[in-house]
């Protein structure tokens, strides 16, 4: 018999997984309250990346639909600011492999059509709580992978060993044309990293082609904080949002400004002005007649100025999809659950979340001093730069020699002088 499996929500890791399962030849259901067109013209989101790694799962699953379209990305350069320093530490190097990043709402429409071509049954309705009461009847496994939504709300927050605090951000973004590539070349993300905030500037593959997401984040209340840009109504305005991240980048960082002088927005819906507060919540929810899992962004949300978002979610489907094919014909209980999201966060979500947390407190005042051993190292010397940046695309690596002061010191004193 046919096993049947329920995914509410149809964002990056909920279609991952139920590709994966169509693919199997689980009986699929997504259920999720937009159909591809009403995604096409929703708000933006912020700019992810397809990374070598999630790349690779994309590709395994044939859902890799971009990689001749989208811009490629090899590496990654760094601009960043300590404190009383007279201008920037850079740093450039390469990632193990090519990513890209795509417009969310572009991979998101376009992998649910192909998932409904393949003939799997795609619910577009809303779910609520009293929804999944009777769900968890009619499905052998519901799993929910909504987000921050009220579903999501559902899962309560915790504290896992080794997690770090979690912090608000402000995130004002616009795509854009016009903005010139970073100084290590055209197929290499910019980020610029000081006290007053962090600046993305990542070629991006649009619904027109090519662009470049131009992205400030801060603490609320910060010098980099646009919350005041957003409407009590309607979207922000995208030139608006640009005449603002330029003008803020004159003030502070007067080297990366003239980079987006000549910068447009690509439409009408090209800005986002948002606020995020990463979270870690449990694994498994009970609902009146059992549990549900959840999955991605559900119960981890990373911050953002990792660019890990679609790593965790990738990771967690590709977990997600292993456990519930060596399940076999068994009941999917609370403990499978439960051992299913740990066998996730230990294959490589914990790694991506810890990381999101080292990039926080990197100009904090009690940051290990270590840590800035290591980035002056790597300014000038080209194997520590792309080690530290490889570990970007792999945060494990960091858990070998960045995070120990004794570790990193060590691998530094490998490399020589």
């Amino acid at each position: 018999m046919t096993r049947r499996i329920l995914i509410v929500g149809a964002g990056r890791s909920g279609l991952q997984l139920a590709h994966g399962l169509h693919a199997e030849g689980y009986d699929v259901h997504v259920m999720t309250a937009q159909r591809p067109e009403e995604i096409r013209t929703a708000p933006p989101s912020v700019t992810q990346f397809s990374l070598p790694s999630v790349r690779a799962a994309e590709q395994r699953l044939g859902l890799d639909f971009y990689g001749d379209l989208a811009p490629p990305l090899r590496g990654l350069h760094l601009d960043l600011y300590p404190p009383g320093a007279a201008g920037p530490l850079t740093v450039a190097g390469a990632w193990p492999g090519t990513a890209v990043a795509v417009d969310s709402r572009h991979l998101q429409a376009d992998w649910l059509e192909a998932l409904e071509d393949l003939g799997a049954r795609i619910v577009y309705h809303g779910c609520t709580i009293s929804d999944l009461e009777g769900l968890v009847r009619m499905y052998d496994l519901v799993v929910v992978a909504t987000g921050a939504a009220m579903l999501g709300e559902h899962f309560p927050d915790t504290t896992p060993p080794g997690q770090v605090a979690a912090h608000r951000r402000v995130i004002t973004q616009v795509l854009c044309e016009g903005v010139e590539p970073s100084p290590s070349g055209p197929d290499h993300v910019e980020v610029v990293s000081a006290p007053q905030g962090r600046i993305l500037l990542a070629p991006i593959l649009s619904p027109y082609g090519p662009a470049t997401s131009v992205c400030v984040m801060d603490s609320p209340r910060g010098p980099l904080d646009g919350s005041h840009l957003r409407p009590a109504r309607g979207r922000p305005d995208p030139q608006q949002v640009l005449d603002w991240i330029t003008a803020a980048l004159r003030a502070h960082f007067g080297e990366v400004a003239p980079r987006i002088e000549a910068a447009e927005p690509i439409d009408a819906y090209a800005a986002l002005v948002t606020t995020v507060r990463p979270h870690v919540r449990e694994p498994v929810a009970e609902v009146a007649g059992g549990y549900v899992l959840g999955l991605g962004d559900t119960l981890v949300h990373t911050d953002p100025l990792a660019g890990q978002g679609w790593a965790v979610s990738s990771i967690s489907a590709t977990a997600y999809l292993h456990r519930i094919c060596d399940h076999a014909a068994r009941e999917f209980t609370w403990g499978w659950m439960a051992e299913t999201a740990q066998a996730a966060w230990r294959t490589g979500v914990a790694a991506a979340h810890r990381l999101s947390g080292a990039l926080h407190a990197m100009w904090e005042p009690g940051a290990p001093p270590h840590m800035a051993e290591v980035l002056a190292a790597a300014a000038g010397h080209a194997e520590v730069a792309d080690r530290f940046v490889a570990g970007v695309a792999d945060p494990g690596d960091y858990e070998t020699w960045l995070y120990d002061p004794d570790a990193a010191r060590a691998y530094l004193s490998s490399v020589g002088p």
